[in-house]
C-alpha cells in the first residue's frame, strides 16, 4: 500500500489501527526514511497578521535548527516580512514594512533595555541586510543540512541565503552572501553580552 502523500489516520482507516499503531508501524517498516509533516500552527493568516501586528506582542523567536532531526521552526522574523510583503502585495497589508522591520528591531530593543535595535551615530553597528526578492516560500521550507563536525550527521534546518544576504555584528561582517566566514566561532571580537540599562517596561 503506498502511503506518500497520505495521513497517518488514513493509513489507520485502511489497515483498521489506531492511528498510533500505524505511526508505530510505519516507523518499524520504514526506519529513518519515514518523513511526515504536521501543522503545529500559524496555518490562518487572518489571525496570525492580527498577533503579529498587536502591540503587545514582541517578535522574536527562532527555532529554525535546534530541534535536529525532529523539526525545525521557521524563523519568526523573516516569516514577518514575508507575510506584509505579501499582504502588501496582494492589496491587502496588515503593516507597514517599516512598522514590521521596527517591531524586529527597535522595539524589543527598546522593551528589554538594551542599547540596540536602531541606526544612529555611536550605537552599535548591528546590521542585517536582506534581499526581498528572498522572501519567498524558501523561508517555510525545511531541508537537511550536514551539522559541522559531527562525522556526517544530518538536521532538519530552515536556512534562507536569498533572503539573508549579509550579516554584521558590532560592525563585522558575519554573514556574507548568504553564507558565515570562516572566522565566525574561531575568532573572537563578533559580538558580546547585551546588558539591559534599565528596567523593561511592564
Amino acid at each position: 500500500m503506498a502511503v506518500v502523500g497520505r495521513s497517518f489516520a488514513a493509513v489507520a482507516r485502511e489497515r483498521g489501527v489506531d492511528a498510533v499503531d500505524a505511526f508505530l508501524d510505519l516507523v518499524a517498516e520504514h526506519g529513518a526514511a519515514l518523513r511526515w509533516y504536521t501543522v503545529m500552527g500559524n496555518d490562518r493568516p487572518e489571525h496570525l497578521q492580527r498577533i503579529m501586528s498587536h502591540p503587545d506582542v514582541l517578535i522574536g523567536f527562532s527555532d529554525s535548527g535546534a530541534h535536529l532531526r525532529q523539526m525545525a521552526h521557521y524563523n519568526f522574523p523573516l516569516r514577518l516580512l514575508r507575510l506584509q510583503r505579501e499582504a502588501e502585495r496582494a492589496g491587502k497589508p496588515f503593516m507597514s514594512a517599516e512598522r514590521a522591520v521596527h517591531k524586529l528591531t527597535g522595539e524589543p530593543a527598546e522593551w528589554l533595555g538594551l542599547d540596540a535595535g536602531v541606526l544612529a551615530p555611536g550605537r552599535r553597528a548591528d546590521l542585517v541586510v536582506l534581499d526581498p526578492a528572498g522572501l519567498t516560500e524558501e523561508v517555510d521550507a525545511a531541508v537537511e543540512a550536514e551539522m559541522t563536525g559531527t562525522g556526517g550527521f544530518v538536521r532538519l534546518v530552515r536556512r534562507n541565503d536569498r533572503a539573508v544576504r549579509r550579516v554584521l555584528v558590532n560592525g563585522r561582517t558575519a554573514v556574507a552572501d548568504g553564507r558565515p566566514i570562516a572566522a565566525v566561532g574561531k575568532e573572537r571580537g563578533f559580538g558580546k553580552v547585551l546588558r539591559a540599562h534599565r528596567r523593561p517596561s511592564p
